[in-house]
């Protein structure tokens, strides 16, 4: 579960969640200690993408055109598109590919993900 903006700021309640990561860790993989080399725990105090705010997803997604600069495309999981993570990010650039290109590459996906 996320942590809360106060709680990435609490060095104590972050020690805790490392060494629960590490302690799910050992148990599962019972070589971890081994294999492991090194290890870092980066913390932000905001997830963009794993915990979207609602004019992040669907429709309310930023179009593929830039509406503000000429000739300004974009692509990736943040954009419209179908599906998450790696899924929107193609569908993303396929919508670019279209945009800036001659060919309508959604020809090439399924009907219900035009």
């Amino acid at each position: 579960m996320p942590l809360t903006e106060a709680e990435t700021r609490s060095k104590a309640i972050l020690d805790r969640v490392c060494d629960a990561i590490l302690a799910f860790m050992r148990t599962t993989y019972p070589t971890f200690d081994h294999d492991l080399r090194w290890a870092v725990f980066p913390v932000t105090n905001f997830l963009c993408g794993v915990a979207p705010a609602p004019h992040q997803v669907g429709e309310d997604k930023p179009e593929v055109k830039s509406p503000y600069i000429e000739g300004l495309y974009f692509s990736g999981d943040t954009v419209r598109g179908w599906g998450c993570a790696a899924d929107a990010a193609v569908h993303a650039a396929l919508l670019c590919a279209a945009a800036v290109g001659a060919y309508d590459y959604m020809q090439v996906v399924p009907e219900f993900m035009r």
